[in-house]
Parts: structure tokens; sequence; C-alpha cells
């Protein structure tokens, strides 16, 4: 073989190599990532194929089925949501031109069977349909109409988040003003626009001040760091002045001397002021980073964050708050 050709073979050999390179890398190593994008429809045209799983309440109502349309050469599942409004912030919608999100998107693989690429390639030599699972939450129905209709009696947008002190479950999160996902497909841009937005669930969505919730983390860092105990006896009486700043009790109360149980119980303002001063700024911080860091990473998904909150707590076993179903056959949450 003479030297131009062996040039050029190496050359061939070297882009051929190129060639397997960046298409496993692209097929293997970045598959997710390229899956995830929003602008990549493949999957959701694959999905329409395949009966999504249902999504259910704890007490096994329906929040989100799939209805079979077409014939049967060129049939496609749509998906329908028998409870409307309740549950649009934060289960989200999937529909194959308008995308994904909330709960829907976090969730995909499981709604569509791919949580398992070795069996999804078996039962593809065997012939088998691939069908997604059910997910049956933690959300309660009642719970979470009687907190939107209380919202919506304000006439203001707002947010509301019901936990489970167990075991962290979240049994309501209502966001208003919200939106039916059975209108997306024929008014996505309508509520796109809508003022204030119904497409942000403001109880993942919103930043809002801590308030009076942080009353417990004073609490916690008085009684871990030794500053104060359950039985520390300060005045309640209002209004004081802190750092040259007057702060009154909500409404004006007084309560007079009183210890921390009572302050925690009425959520009196004066008394965790003082307790803060007592505990010293530099502890105060160092608790609240120790709160934040042992707390679930927020992620730049919406519906990933909204997807670990109804699915997953912190603290408590994976069972005690979800239980994934055999595909159409859902089980009972615990």
């Amino acid at each position: 073989m003479n030297v131009p050709i062996r040039r050029l073979l190496a050359v061939v050999l070297v882009l051929f190599a190129l060639l397997v390179g960046f298409t496993s890398n692209w097929s293997v190593f970045d598959a997710a990532e390229l899956e995830a994008k929003v602008e990549n429809k493949r999957p959701l045209f694959e999905a329409q194929q395949i009966k999504r799983g249902r999504i259910l309440t704890r007490e096994g109502e329906v929040i989100a089925n799939s209805e079979r349309t077409g014939d049967d050469e060129n049939f496609q599942y749509v998906r329908s949501y028998p409870l409307g409004s309740l549950f649009g912030n934060p289960i989200g919608y999937s529909f194959i031109t308008q995308g994904t999100s909330g709960f829907e998107r976090a969730e995909n693989a499981t709604l569509t069977g791919e949580e398992n690429e070795f069996v999804s390639i078996l039962d593809q030599i065997r012939g088998r349909r691939r069908q997604g699972s059910d997910i049956v939450t933690t959300l309660d129905a009642s719970a979470q109409q009687l907190a939107t209709d209380q919202l919506e009696a304000t006439g203001r947008p707002g947010a509301v988040v019901a936990l489970e002190p167990d075991t962290g479950a979240v049994r309501v999160m209502a966001s208003t003003p919200g939106f039916d996902p059975n209108r997306v497909p024929e008014d996505l841009d309508q509520l796109n626009r809508a003022d204030p937005s119904v497409l942000t669930n403001r109880a993942i969505q919103s930043l809002y001040p801590p308030g009076s919730t942080f009353k417990v983390v004073t609490a916690a860092a008085a009684l871990d760091s030794g500053a104060a105990t359950p039985d520390t006896v300060l005045s309640g009486a209002s209004p004081q002045t802190f750092s040259g700043v007057e702060l009154a009790n909500a409404g004006g109360e007084q309560f007079g001397d009183i210890d921390m149980r009572m302050a925690l119980t009425n959520s009196v303002n004066t008394y965790f002021a003082q307790l803060g001063e007592m505990v010293g700024p530099e502890t105060l911080l160092d608790y609240m980073g120790a709160g934040s860091s042992r707390s679930t990473r927020a992620s730049t998904s919406p519906g990933s964050r909204s997807a670990r909150a109804v699915r997953r707590a912190r603290s408590a076993p994976r069972s005690r708050r979800w239980r994934r179903s055999p595909p159409r056959s859902p089980t009972a949450a615990s």
C-alpha cells in the first residue's frame, strides 16, 4: 500500500472514529438532556401512542386520564382532566402541541413507562405495547377545594400549602387564579397572556417573606443553642422598640409576661424579637443556614419541585408518602 493511500485510510479512520464518538455522545451521554429540551417534540409524539398513566388523589379520584382517539392504525391518546381547574396547579398539563408542565412533566418517565429502559426493550422484542404507570399522589381533593374556595373569596392572587406534620405529605397545593388544563389546546395563548398569571404555581414559583413562620427558626435556635428554654419569660407588651424600630403585635394585642410556649401559640411578635436579640445575629444566621442545607435543593424546573413535594417527604420513608401502582391498577395511598 503506497503512502497516499495509507494517509487517506488514516484520515477516513479518524473521521469515522469522530463520527462514532459524537453519535455515541448524543445518543447515550446527552440523551436525557436532549429529551428534556422543551423544543424536542419527539418524546411527545411517541408518548401520544402510549397509554399514559393516570394521576389520582389519595382517595382515588382521577385528576388526569388518557382517552384513545382515532382508528386502529392512526390512533393517539389525548389527556383529559376530569376535575378541571382544581388541580391545574400543581399537576399541569400534557398535550402533543403544547408540551408538558408541572407534575406531568416531572413524572413523565413514570407516566409513559420509560423508567426501566431494559424492560422497555424486552417489551418491544416481545411485541408488547408500552404502557404508563398510574401515580397516586398525597393530594386531598376536598381539602384542595376548600383552600381554593377560600383563596378565591379574597379576590387576590395567593397560594395555600397544607402538610401532614408527621410525614411531610402534601395534602393541599392550591394557587389562584388557576386554570383548567382542558382549555390548554385551544386557549394556551390566552392563558399565557392572563394578568395576573394563571399558569404560575404560586406555591412554588413565587417568593414570599417568611413572616411568622420564622418564629419557629428563632425558637429552635434559642432552644438548641441554650440561649433560652421553653420556660423563659419575656414581655409580650406591645408596642416595643428594637434597633430604633417600633414593633407591635398583631392588632396591638397585649400579653404581659409570658413564656415561650404561650408566645409561640399566639405568635407574639415582641416576644420573639427579644428572643432573637438573646440568640444573637451570628447564631441565628448559623441556624438559618443549617435549616436551608437540610432542605431539598430547589430545582430550576417548577414541575420537579411540585413533584418532589407531592410525592416525597424529606424525612419519611418513601412508602409512607406515595405508592406507584402497576400499569392501570392504582393502589390506595398510605
